[in-house]
C-alpha cells in the first residue's frame, strides 16, 4: 500500500524580493494591516526603522496607509518577503504572516510504502 506524505519546507533563503509579490496579496495584506485594532501598520512600520514623522502623510489616507508603507518599504534594499514574514511575527500577526507563507514554503509530495 501506498500513502502519499506532503512536507512543508520554509526557505527563508529564497530571498524572494516583496516588490515582486502580486498585487492581490498586497491589497489583502494592507487591508489586514489598516485595522484600527491591534498591531496596525504603524506598528510595522516601527519595525520597519520609520520614525512617525515618516509615517504622518500616510496617515492622511487611512484606508490606504499600509499599502503605501508596504510600496515605499519594498523599494529598500533587503525587503524581502521573509523579513517582512518575521516582522510580522514578531508583532504576532499571525493572519498577516499566514497570508504570506505560502510564498516562503515549498511543498513536495513523496510516496512511501508502509
Amino acid at each position: 500500500m501506498w500513502y502519499t506524505y506532503r512536507f512543508s519546507f520554509l526557505f527563508p533563503e529564497n530571498n524572494v524580493l516583496f516588490r515582486f509579490v502580486r498585487a492581490d496579496i498586497v491589497e489583502r495584506l494592507g487591508r489586514m494591516l489598516n485595522s484600527k485594532s491591534g498591531k496596525n501598520w504603524k506598528h510595522l512600520a516601527g519595525k520597519m526603522g520609520y520614525s512617525s514623522a515618516d509615517t504622518q502623510a500616510w496617515s492622511v489616507l487611512p484606508n490606504e496607509a499600509a499599502q503605501s508603507l508596504l510600496y515605499d518599504w519594498s523599494q529598500q534594499n533587503g525587503s524581502t518577503v521573509y523579513a517582512l514574514y518575521q516582522m510580522l511575527k514578531e508583532l504576532r500577526r499571525d493572519d498577516a504572516a499566514a497570508l504570506i507563507l505560502p510564498l516562503l514554503v515549498e511543498q513536495r509530495v513523496e510516496g512511501e510504502p508502509v
